[in-house]
């Protein structure tokens, strides 16, 4: 059942806009608590990028952020960064200000309720914030970090109204939330929404479903428009649809990579990372997976600002090469490959990847459930957009020291060609010495019904651009 607490469309006396371009979209997803600082999972995303506002948000491909609720915002010094916020209103018309800002980013507090580490990041990182004027504000920060502009793009840091929060919790973004009931939660356009971005609908139903059958069902007979999965894994579920549905994808911000950490002797280590990247064809496991996944070269994908994945690795396998690497480094062929098969990966993708890895003879993949000492597909996302948050991931596995250097580096530095030089660096240091093997990409995918238009998952559901048929 969905559940939502917030402050209800008509409170303030703001009208219901018609109801002549209504979308109903169905998804596994629980909204929870309709508060962004309450927000500890990921399923609650559709609902709070669609209610509220951030101050930024994510720019195209994982480029630099861009202006959503600011109407710019800078770097004034390291430690203080400016903002000017746009003529946006919540539904009653109130002007957001920068005591709003304030109340989001440093007042507010959620008592003892568990809250992301996003917030607590925020939270530790924002000393206070300056009114400069009744449009102008200045985060004035703890310290220098540079990664400031892409923890403001997160639903976390959406702008509430001061003295809202928890269960009343109100947002400027292109909608409002007219009414809850059962498993339908109605949305109706925010009238004082202000940015670039044209609202193509008046009304917007969202209707939890069971499972993703329910939710393709739901799109074939009619009954909805748009099935959106509540996560990454039901997404690469999604491989066909029945006729008259349409299939929209989009690379996810999850990564999955192969790592070896306490899997070999330390002496082969390398060579055997080195092989196995030379050996996978990954554009063949996307084709298995009937493109839910996108092949991967580097933790960063190549899609990400400052990624250098193309040219790390050729996609294409190369067999004689691996063998080459495993025979210089003296290493016996073929190599024990102790392996855990992760929960959600279909048979025919499982199947694929031990057929890639035993070819030519050069390895001999064995399940286990032994996670200790095996090799791990393990599918993660960044805690942000931000490229260091990507390479840090590779960390969980690989405790160099330079790599560490590097990323610590990158982190602080608030020197755009010195902190970009560090993330190059960062990613030819996991090329080379890693023990993470890049696989791919998880995408993330809508179901709607033939003639919907506007239907778009990068990085997320838009609602505002969905129209229905006719």
């Amino acid at each position: 059942m969905l559940v939502v607490s917030a402050v209800l469309a008509g409170c303030g006396g703001v009208a219901s806009p018609p109801s002549d371009a209504t979308v109903t979209v169905v998804t596994t997803a629980d909204s929870g608590e309709l508060d962004p600082a309450e927000r500890f999972r990921p399923q609650q995303e559709l609902l709070l990028r669609n209610v509220f506002q951030t101050l930024l948000t994510e720019g195209p491909d994982g480029g630099e952020p861009l202006n959503d609720l600011a109407e710019s915002c800078r770097f004034s010094t390291p430690t203080a960064y400016t903002c000017r916020l746009k003529e946006a209103g919540f539904p009653d018309g109130t002007r957001v200000s920068p005591a709003d800002v304030a109340w989001t980013l440093v007042g507010r507090r959620v008592g003892n309720a568990p809250v992301p580490p996003e917030v607590t990041r925020l939270q530790g990182l924002i000393r206070s914030v300056q009114t400069v004027d009744d449009y102008t504000f200045t985060l004035e920060l703890a310290h220098p970090d540079p990664a400031l502009p892409y923890l403001l793009t997160l639903p976390e840091a959406a702008i509430v109204r001061s003295g809202s929060g928890l269960s009343a919790a109100v947002g400027s973004g292109p909608y409002q939330v007219e009414s809850v009931s059962g498993d339908d939660v109605v949305l109706v356009a925010n009238p004082h929404y202000s940015s670039a971005a044209v609202v193509a609908n008046d009304r917007v139903v969202i209707r939890q479903v069971a499972d993703a059958d329910a939710g393709t069902a739901a799109v074939a007979d009619g009954s909805a428009d748009v099935f959106y999965p509540g996560d990454v894994r039901q997404s690469a579920a999604l491989v066909t649809v029945a006729e008259g549905s349409e299939i929209t994808r989009s690379a996810s911000a999850s990564i999955t990579v192969l790592t070896l950490d306490k899997v070999l002797p330390a002496e082969s280590e390398q060579p055997v990372r080195q092989a196995l990247a030379a050996l996978l064809d990954r554009s063949a496991l996307a084709r298995t997976a009937d493109e839910t996944i996108v092949s991967l070269n580097s933790v960063l994908p190549s899609d990400r600002q400052w990624s250098t994945g193309p040219a790390l690795e050729d996609d294409s396998p190369n067999p004689g090469r691996a063998a080459e690497l495993l025979s210089g480094a003296g290493v016996q062929t073929p190599v024990p490959l102790p392996i855990v098969r992760p929960p959600g990966l279909t048979d025919a993708l499982w199947d694929e990847f031990l057929r890639q890895l035993s070819a030519g003879g050069l390895f001999e993949p064995e399940r286990t459930e032994a996670i200790g000492a095996a090799a791990l597909v393990l599918t993660q996302s960044p805690a942000t957009p931000d490229p260091v948050d990507y390479l840090s991931l590779a960390t969980e596995a690989d405790r160099s020291p330079v790599l560490a250097d590097l990323i610590d580096r990158a982190r602080k530095d608030t020197d755009l060609a010195s902190r970009e030089q560090s993330v190059i660096d960062a990613q030819d240091h996991i090329a080379d010495r890693s023990l993470v093997v890049p696989l791919w990409q998880v995408t993330n995918t809508a179901v709607s019904r033939a003639g919907v238009d506007g239907v778009t998952v990068s990085p997320f559901l838009r609602l505002w651009p969905l129209r229905p048929p006719g």
